[in-house]
């Protein structure tokens, strides 16, 4: 970590205060969910949105927007699936967001950082567990680079995200096509510019 571009705050490392951009090409948000009985791995490929960190860290605020469209699973007829009106409908919510407005210490090296999250226009609460990485000076450019990951976990027929299949039938015990629970994973670089 470069000292410059990082401060302690209450005996913890923290980035300098500002809005930091985060950089789509270098930042992941990914998820799995079961099919059937096994792990189903994916990503968002398009990612943008801030970062604010704030003198204070529990002041900071995040915004990010995920092109709902953009969902990758390396799986073709499962990605047009998921498109559909059945699980993210990217005709008619184009968008996912996550707005959050509060950052709290949990324990030596984490960080809670509480929002919403908006999915099929259905807005819920929603904990991402946080760690910093650290902050550094790109070798090239008159930006800093900061980086965290963060994970959370959600319900997605909270969201109206349905397409899941049950058997019905008498004695057999129900059959869920996608998995109703989804572990979501962010690696998320974002840039402070500096001065020229």
């Amino acid at each position: 970590m470069d000292a410059h571009y990082t401060r302690v705050v209450d005996g913890r490392v923290v980035p300098v205060p500002g809005e930091w951009v985060i950089d789509g090409l270098h930042s992941s948000v990914a998820f799995s969910a079961r099919h059937l009985l096994t792990a189903m791995r994916g990503r968002f490929r398009e990612v943008s949105g801030t970062v604010t960190i704030d003198e204070d860290p529990e002041h900071s605020r995040v915004e990010v927007r995920i092109a709902a469209a953009s969902i990758d699973t390396v799986h073709p007829k499962a990605d047009e699936h998921l498109r559909g009106p059945l699980f993210l409908d990217v005709e008619r919510y184009p968008v996912l967001t996550f707005s959050g407005s509060g950052a709290r210490p949990d324990g030596a090296e984490l960080w809670n950082v509480a929002g919403d999250l908006t999915v099929r226009d259905v807005t819920l609460p929603l904990v991402l567990s946080t760690r910093f990485l650290g902050a550094v000076r790109h070798p090239h450019l008159p930006v800093a680079k900061m980086s965290f990951e963060a994970r959370a976990g959600l319900r997605r027929d909270a969201f109206g995200v349905a397409g899941y299949m049950d058997t019905h039938a008498p004695g057999v015990p129900e059959v869920v096509l996608v998995g109703r629970e989804v572990e979501i994973r962010l690696d998320v670089e974002a840039d402070l510019r500096l001065p020229e």
